[in-house]
């Protein structure tokens, strides 16, 4: 027994040491820091959006606040900078020199509108003007503009010097021309609007040829290119590739209304009516790197109130005058450009078409019309080629009811080489032939060789 007590207290030494020293090895060392645990990784961060509180919301609103009045008073300033900002006037205008040969009689010797029915013979001529010189000028306006919250306020004054001739003793009427208004507008521009008021280019077949000899008639007058300059106010709106135009235009015909060195001016048979001209225009454009595309349609509806018939008891009565054109421009690259118009109507004469009205008084009617115009320009560097042609072809009502001397037919080809000096020094040469058909005339065809020279600034 003695021998299991002395076993026993043997194992009971070595675990009693054991239990003894493991918690004073447990101890850090003298000196160091007890070991700290690993913390347990963080849950996810709430987002204060989902829950914000009343103090983000008000900070985020004084912000938009503050940026929204910054954003204010940076806009009221630019618009009194604008409005302080002074109206600017550029002048700038080109003078012209042109001198010609007409193989026969014109009507108009230097730029031909037809070939004429001569009373006695039929001889050439030459002669020289410089009557188609042209001045203008353009306003902007920033300070109007401003007060109006548009875009850009501009106007446009332009004159020439095709108004006639002042009738006096010998040769020196023909130094003595008399100056014309052609262009006098102001157009207000907004984002999408642009309102034109004044003087301007009629909206009806609005596109007109090339050309450094017809400046003040545009090229193939007469011969299928119907144009004009008149009074308006009309509204022009682009949505995108498209732009609508619309305007109300003074009343035209071709009744004379002024009167020989007087100001004072009587009311034509489109006055008369109490109607204005209406015309619109719908176009589309379209625009590659290499290709650029402008297709439009247009048409013009007025009247005229021509006189009645005493004799017969017809009283006077109103007459329509009427077109509908389309219009195409394509350009390629910087060297190759077509365009053209066609169109049909009646009683077109007050732009450059011998359709006017037919028929004894009393009984006259619209003389219905249709015609065309094509040009083809070629532009390598300095060179300049250009060839066009055009045809105006009235119709009568019925047989025989066109004056004897009425233009039922009139065509023309113009053939032209021009060189660029400098950007605003051009010299050419133009080729006119015109052949003119009337009711009961006979035929007659001219050919004007012209040259021209051009100086603008």
């Amino acid at each position: 027994m003695t021998s299991r007590i002395g076993l026993s207290f043997v194992w009971l030494v070595p675990a009693l040491l054991v239990a003894l020293v493991a918690p004073v090895a447990a101890q850090p060392a003298p000196g160091t820091s007890p070991p700290v645990a690993a913390p347990e990784p963080p849950g996810p961060a709430a987002d204060p959006s989902l829950n914000p509180t009343g103090e983000a919301v008000d900070k985020a609103k004084a912000d938009k606040e503050t940026a929204d009045k910054e954003k204010a008073e940076q806009a009221q300033a630019d618009k009194d900078k604008a409005a302080k900002a002074a109206t600017t006037i550029t002048p700038y205008g080109v003078m012209v020199l042109d001198g010609w040969y007409n193989t026969g009689v014109m009507t108009n010797a230097d730029v031909p509108l037809s070939a004429a029915t001569p009373a006695v013979g039929n001889e050439s001529s030459i002669g020289a003007t410089a009557r188609q010189s042209r001045f203008g000028a353009k306003i902007a306006s920033p300070g109007v503009a401003a007060a109006l919250n548009a875009k850009t306020v501009e106007g446009t004054f332009e004159i020439d010097f095709y108004g006639g001739y002042y009738p006096t003793n010998g040769n020196s009427w023909v130094t003595q021309v008399l100056p014309r208004l052609r262009l006098f507008y102001v157009a207000v521009s907004f984002d999408k609007i642009k309102i034109v008021a004044g003087q301007d280019w009629m909206l009806f077949a609005p596109v007109n040829p090339d050309s450094i000899h017809h400046m003040e008639l545009p090229a193939l007058s007469n011969t299928g290119n119907l144009w004009s300059r008149l009074p308006q106010l009309s509204v022009h709106a682009t949505l995108g590739a498209i732009t609508a135009s619309f305007g109300v235009l003074g009343p035209a015909d071709s009744t004379p209304t002024g009167r020989p060195r007087s100001p004072l001016r009587d009311a034509g048979a489109a006055d008369k009516s109490l109607v204005p001209s209406l015309q619109g225009r719908v176009a589309y454009a379209a625009k590659t790197p290499d290709v650029s595309v402008t297709a439009g349609v247009s048409g013009h509806l007025g009247r005229e109130k021509v006189a009645g018939d005493p004799a017969t008891m017809i009283a006077a009565h109103d007459v329509a005058s009427w077109g509908a054109a389309g219009d195409l421009v394509v350009q390629v690259g910087k060297m190759l450009t077509f365009k053209g118009e066609a169109f049909v109507g009646a009683n077109l004469d007050p732009f450059f078409s011998g359709a006017s009205i037919a028929g004894p008084a009393g009984k006259q009617d619209p003389t219905p019309v249709r015609g065309y115009w094509g040009q083809l320009a070629v532009k390598p560097g300095n060179l300049g080629v250009f060839l066009s042609f055009g045809s105006d072809n009235p119709e009568a009502p019925d047989a025989g009811r066109l004056p004897a001397n009425a233009v039922s037919r009139n065509f023309a080809v113009n053939a032209a080489a021009t060189w660029t000096f400098a950007p605003k020094l051009v010299a050419g040469l133009e080729v006119d032939y015109i052949d003119t058909k009337r009711a009961v005339v006979a035929p007659q065809t001219e050919t004007q060789v012209a040259a021209t020279v051009q100086f603008g600034f």
